[in-house]
């Protein structure tokens, strides 16, 4: 997918009022802990102006683990943070939304691995 592509399907989305999903690890961690995170996906919220909502997911590990081809019944746990406003940001404040996005992912992360 081209960048052009990919800048008009975003658009469209969010002049339809959709959301946007991404994985900002950018495919499934192989070990339990966070992978880092890339840009992309803060790149997009910025140049849109769209929110970035942290959405912690914990569980999906013993569920399904990377690679398997078996999904076993687990539970799984979701804590969706508040959103974080991207107005005022310009493309130099990706690192820093990402690497504010990351702390609290991983502190969800880990307070959930914690509880089990």
């Amino acid at each position: 997918m081209t960048d052009q592509a990919l800048n008009e399907g975003v658009a469209r989305a969010k002049e339809r009022g959709y959301s946007l999903i991404t994985f900002a690890e950018g495919t499934r961690a192989r070990g339990k802990d966070l992978a880092p995170f890339k840009k992309g996906a803060f790149r997009i919220a910025i140049m849109t102006g769209l929110p970035v909502v942290p959405v912690t997911i914990n569980g999906t590990w013993e569920a399904w683990s990377p690679g398997s081809k078996l999904i076993y019944r687990h539970d799984a746990r979701i804590v969706i943070d508040a959103s974080i406003s991207t107005e005022g940001l310009d493309l130099t404040d990706i690192g820093d939304l990402r690497d504010q996005v990351r702390d609290i992912i991983d502190t969800r992360y880990q307070e959930l691995r914690a509880a089990r």
